[in-house]
């Protein structure tokens, strides 16, 4: 489901979704086992969201949407929206990633519809970033030293 790209600093994964199921409504119920997955299992206090308005549409059960349910469990949350089956992401879109990374606090997630391609995508270049500016340091860059 979640999958660490740097140790305790910044996880990516996929969005709460109903099994395989990835055009239906989902339920409240799945939502916060998702979140307590991420929470508990990951200790995740931000998220950073790609998926675009017609993926917010399958959280209309929730009481104010998906990104609303996060801040209302505690999560710290900024919203990026890229398109899904966006191959390439604006140097605008990327710089964004970044900042949220920066900005929120960490343990990250960052967040597509299955945790493939966008959020792939953006962990990478916030893992490049994170090595050129040397804020984070990960396991696999102390054992390069």
């Amino acid at each position: 489901m979640f999958h660490w790209v740097i140790e305790k600093q910044l996880a990516r994964g996929g969005r709460p979704k109903s099994g395989k199921n990835w055009t239906r409504q989902v339920s409240k119920n799945t939502v916060d086992r998702w979140i307590k997955k991420a929470r508990t299992g990951y200790a995740i206090r931000s998220i950073i969201c790609l998926i675009d308005q017609n993926s917010l549409r399958f959280y209309e059960q929730l009481p104010a949407g998906l990104l609303d349910y996060y801040r209302a469990n505690g999560l710290e949350v900024e919203h990026i929206p890229i398109r899904l089956q966006r191959r390439l992401f604006s140097a605008r879109q990327l710089k964004a990633v970044w900042q949220a990374f920066q900005r929120l606090p960490k343990p990250v997630l960052v967040h597509c519809s299955a945790g493939r391609n966008r959020s792939r995508k953006s962990a990478s270049y916030i893992k490049r970033r994170v090595r050129l500016s040397g804020k984070v340091r990960t396991k696999s860059m102390d054992r390069k030293q």
